[in-house]
């Protein structure tokens, strides 16, 4: 298919998925526009006309991980009792510890593709990524409503969940985690991560003084 024959969207699906393919074999750094347009069949300069350069380009594609993790999110909501407001964090916990081991790529340009704090801010890509952040402090203001969790803690319970998630995640794309782990399987290390989490939660996680107090 030809540049000319591409709908806009179509356009857009294909070159990031030749950005998939590229940072799935060998990493985001290494990414050219022209070689994106090579595997996505298109003119050397349609990337650079959609996108308008290499950190467009990447930063369209972590845009699009952002707003998979945040599906993941939903589904994982939605597959539990909402009653059960610790049964909900577990579930995505699980979801967002899934994704970032089943799409590596992904996951590493949404949280190591750089940019300036100014560039950032009130960026598509900010966007993103707040929408996914919400939809986790969402499902800890029902630990608020049981009692668990005193309001004015609650993002902060919300980013201590996201910062354990995100390093255990990252430990283990990067094979870096404790040689204790090395007979593990993944779903092993996830089982017994969430049952420790299951277990604070249970117990009122961030219940007593708030963070304001210290």
């Amino acid at each position: 298919m030809t540049t000319d024959t591409y709908h806009h969207g179509d356009l857009h699906r294909a070159l990031l998925g030749a950005v998939d393919e590229i940072v799935s074999e060998k990493g985001f750094q290494d990414l050219s526009l022209r070689e994106a347009a090579r595997r996505a069949g298109v003119s050397h300069s349609a990337p650079a006309h959609h996108f308008g350069d290499k950190d467009g380009l990447l930063d369209a594609y972590a845009i699009e991980g952002f707003e998979l993790l945040t599906e993941r999110f939903d589904r994982a909501a939605a597959g539990v009792d909402r009653v059960d407001s610790v049964a909900v964090l577990e579930s995505l916990g699980r979801a967002y510890l899934s994704f970032a081991v089943e799409d590596p790529a992904h996951y590493s340009v949404m949280f190591n593709h750089q940019k300036s704090h100014d560039e950032y801010m009130g960026s598509d890509l900010a966007v993103a990524a707040d929408a996914c952040f919400e939809r986790l402090a969402q499902a800890v203001g029902s630990l608020v409503r049981d009692g668990r969790v005193t309001e004015a803690n609650a993002r902060y319970v919300a980013t201590m969940l996201w910062g354990t998630c995100h390093g255990i995640a990252v430990l283990w794309n990067d094979d870096k985690l404790p040689h204790f782990y090395e007979d593990h399987t993944f779903d092993e290390v996830l089982d017994g991560v969430m049952g420790v989490i299951r277990g604070l939660l249970q117990g009122g996680a961030g219940a007593g003084r708030d963070a304001s107090d210290r």
